[in-house]
């Protein structure tokens, strides 16, 4: 496990998050609380990502049985603040439940992004997309 490589990936992830609401500012006039609610899911994604590196890492120092009694806490406290957050979103905002799912989802779009573009950049192809 290599710490700086986990800070990074983990960093790189988090810009690409806020990076796919940038696009969102087109519908912020026409449609407010939708584009509210994906708002509102991305950050809840990003926080539970970042809850989740967090505590992985945490739980791969400490192993044993202790790791996985953190386990099982990181578990319930990272869905149990989705649950919270998502029912206060819903409640309060009311947005459209479908692109409050879609920013949900936009911690995993991140991470294939990632993907893709590491693989992408550790290719024989690399020359073309090089400036």
């Amino acid at each position: 496990m290599n710490p700086e490589y986990n800070k990074n990936y983990i960093f790189s992830i988090l810009k690409i998050i806020c990076l796919t609401n940038i696009p969102l500012l087109i519908f912020v006039v026409s449609d407010f609380r939708s584009t509210l609610g994906w708002v509102a899911g991305s950050f809840a994604a990003a926080v539970n990502f970042l809850f989740l590196a967090f505590h992985t890492e945490n739980m791969i120092l400490t192993g044993g049985k202790s790791g996985g009694k953190r386990a099982g806490r990181s578990f319930i406290f990272r869905y149990l603040f989705l649950i919270v957050w998502s029912l206060f979103i819903l409640i309060v905002i009311k947005p459209n439940i479908v692109t409050y799912c879609l920013g949900l989802l936009s911690a995993q779009l991140a991470m294939v992004i990632y993907q893709i573009y590491s693989s992408i950049m550790n290719s024989k192809y690399r020359k073309y997309f090089e400036r």
